[in-house]
Parts: C-alpha cells; sequence; structure tokens
C-alpha cells in the first residue's frame, strides 16, 4: 500500500486538551477496529494495568467495532475509565497520532498494517505485536515489541514507552526511515518493476 506522505506530513497535532486531556499527560493512542483479530480485549486489561501503575497518563481509543462495548467496560471496571477516552471512528486520527507518546496496535494478525504505518509516518513511536506483518516494516529497533495475546507484557511496555519519551523517538525517527519506499512513486514503481518482469518472462 502507498501512503499519501504529503498529506500526512502537511497535518498538524491536536491539542489533547481538545478531548479533555490535561496539558502535558503522556497520552497512549489506538486507532483500529475492535475486534478479536486487533487484540482489543488484551488492549483493555493493558491500559487497566498501565494506566494504574501510571496515574498521569491518558489513553485515546478510537474506532468502532463488535468489541469496543467491551473495552469500555474493562477499562471502567478496571477504575481508569476515566483516563481512557474512546470517541468512536475519528476522521481526524493523524492529528493525535502526531500527540501520542506512543501508538499501540496489539493485533493477533494483520494484512498491510496501515494504521501502524500511518502512526510512523506521523512521527509517533510505535509499540506492536510481534507478529510477521510488523516484523515486515519494522526493524527490531524501530518499535517496542511484545507478545501477542500478553496484556501483562504489553502493559510493561506500555510503562516503558511513557517513561522513557526521548528513547520512543529515537525508535520514532528509526522507523521513519523506511518511509520514501511507502510513498505513492516508489509504490508505484515497484509495482511496475514486477510487471515488467513478468512480461519479460
Amino acid at each position: 500500500n502507498a501512503l499519501p506522505l504529503d498529506e500526512l506530513a502537511a497535518v498538524t497535532a491536536l491539542d489533547p486538551a481538545a478531548l479533555g486531556v490535561p496539558a502535558g499527560a503522556p497520552l497512549v493512542v489506538y486507532g483500529g477496529r475492535f475486534s478479536p483479530e486487533k487484540g482489543t480485549e488484551c488492549l483493555g486489561r493493558a491500559l487497566v494495568k498501565a494506566l494504574t501503575l501510571r496515574p498521569e497518563a491518558w489513553a485515546i481509543a478510537s474506532g468502532e467495532g463488535p468489541l469496543g462495548g467491551a473495552l469500555r467496560a474493562e477499562v471502567d471496571a478496571g477504575g481508569v475509565g476515566a483516563r481512557v477516552i474512546t470517541p468512536g471512528y475519528r476522521s481526524d486520527l493523524w492529528g493525535w497520532m502526531k500527540s501520542a507518546t506512543v501508538f499501540v496496535n496489539p493485533a493477533r494478525f494483520e494484512g498491510r498494517p496501515n494504521a501502524v504505518m500511518e502512526a510512523i509516518a506521523c512521527g509517533a513511536p510505535v509499540l506492536v505485536s510481534d507478529i510477521t506483518s510488523h516484523r515486515e516494516i519494522l526493524a527490531d529497533d524501530a518499535a517496542l515489541w511484545f507478545a501477542p495475546d500478553d496484556a501483562e507484557a504489553l502493559a510493561g511496555q506500555m510503562v516503558n514507552a511513557l517513561d522513557d519519551p526521548e528513547a520512543g523517538r529515537a525508535r520514532a525517527a528509526k522507523a521513519a526511515e523506511v518511509l520514501p519506499q511507502w510513498g505513492p512513486a516508489a509504490v508505484a514503481a515497484a509495482y511496475e518493476d514486477i510487471y515488467r518482469g513478468v512480461m519479460a518472462r
């Protein structure tokens, strides 16, 4: 998939205060479907633990899907619901990515992980499940990793990301090194090379 890199670059980081987040609060962001393959049940459990350990942190979990209510119930029951904003689908997610201390994707499996790619293009440090689709686009030192469905490990890595934003910025810079390969012209040229190779045979 190609990314609209110029459009992404032009987006301004949004002020979390617009959703009630205190100024300067560390911010965990998720954007995607609330469904089993996306690992949002694991996300809910991890948010409870991480935000309990770091009471200054907040989270925005944006998206729609059948498990959205379950995540809401999980964080409310865990006592951190007041600091987890679930605004539904947001067309301005790129702006929230640019404000994130860390962008999280706990998916059990993916095709091409567009949301993670967009987060990288927005300069957000990423915390991702250790699955093939994420390994295909991220070097080992370009992200924080955890085993799929391991809420304890995810919570621990959230805390690591919240505690050391400078290291997160370094990982984000490493992840962004591949961005030129994801622009429309580069992707079109790659497709053209494939077609020319097929035709030559």
